[in-house]
């Protein structure tokens, strides 16, 4: 109920027009139902190395590349520190928030979103990273 309302509230105070809401489905049916119903777009992103892999792989990639501006966010410098990779046999990576020393939820909403920009319809998020726009 805090994060709906909060949805509500910041998108109203800053004049936004929140375009969808991504979440990871693990015990989130009534939060993902009661969006919907409110007329926001949801999209499930599942915690998976299937799903996760190639974002991750990406961002890391842009990250090393200087692509990714960072304005030295202490709140995402804290969970970058704690983040831990891990990986399968086929290597793929994703982060492993078992084995990550505290929380990590900044970035792993920040893979969340490169999720959805890798597949979005408009404009590439190749195109966007290189942008004077794109920051965290």
């Amino acid at each position: 109920n805090y994060i709906e309302h909060y949805v509500d509230i910041i998108a109203k105070e800053n004049g936004w027009k929140v375009v969808e809401i991504d979440f990871d489905p693990y015990n989130a049916t009534h939060f993902s139902s009661n969006m919907q119903y409110k007329g926001y777009k949801t999209v499930e992103i599942s915690q998976t190395m299937k799903v996760l892999s190639e974002p991750t792989s990406f961002f890391r990639e842009c990250v090393f590349e200087g692509k990714v501006r960072h304005d030295n966010n202490p709140v995402l410098t804290w969970a970058v520190s704690n983040a831990i990779e891990k990986s399968d046999a086929q290597g793929n990576i994703m982060l492993d928030k078992q084995k990550s020393k505290d929380r990590i939820d900044p970035i792993a909403s920040t893979i969340f979103a490169f999720v959805r920009a890798m597949v979005d319809e408009g404009p590439s998020i190749n195109d966007h990273i290189a942008s004077q726009e794109f920051t965290f």
